[in-house]
């Protein structure tokens, strides 16, 4: 079973590289969602840091909840989805982290603006040795549904 990477900042517009990532797929995979970032050199930070915390953060409100419209919806395709970070420098810090996680590709958008806040991960990701797709991203729309917003990508392109 493939192991796809795909970039996130954990908010639900980065959710569109999932979605146009999933339909691409033929039969089921594991995701996972990894966000680039610096560890703090202050060493108080460094005592109480947790990954789950770190991700908490730097989730937007909206984003579990869309993100489990999408594995709800697809279903067929996904066997599970994780979150991650990524703390690595260097080509071999990358290299070392997908093998570690079994990671056999990854997705990532072609549209350069949606890369800003993932810029050093994507360009790890460029530079490994996995096979890498680069996926347009669609426009966006909102919907409102039972009171709360969830941002659903729509099939159309800019």
């Amino acid at each position: 079973m493939n192991k796809i990477l795909v970039p996130t900042d954990f908010t639900v517009k980065s959710l569109s590289l999932l979605r146009e990532t999933i339909a691409r797929q033929t039969e089921k995979v594991n995701i996972v969602l990894v966000y680039g970032t610096n560890l703090s050199d202050c060493t108080v930070d460094m005592l109480f840091y947790t990954r789950t915390e770190q991700i908490d953060k730097l989730l937007e409100p909206n984003f579990l909840e869309s993100l489990n419209i999408l594995k709800n919806k697809h279903a067929s395709v996904i066997n599970g989805v994780c979150m991650d970070i990524y703390h690595g420098y260097s080509g071999n810090a990358f290299e070392n982290y997908i093998t570690a996680h079994g990671i056999t590709d990854a997705y990532i958008p072609l549209d350069k603006s949606s890369r800003a806040k993932n810029s050093r991960l994507i360009s790890s990701i460029k530079k490994s040795k996995l096979p890498v797709c680069e996926v347009a991203l669609p426009m966006e729309v909102v919907y409102q549904t039972s009171g709360s917003f969830a941002k659903l990508m729509t099939s159309k392109t800019n």
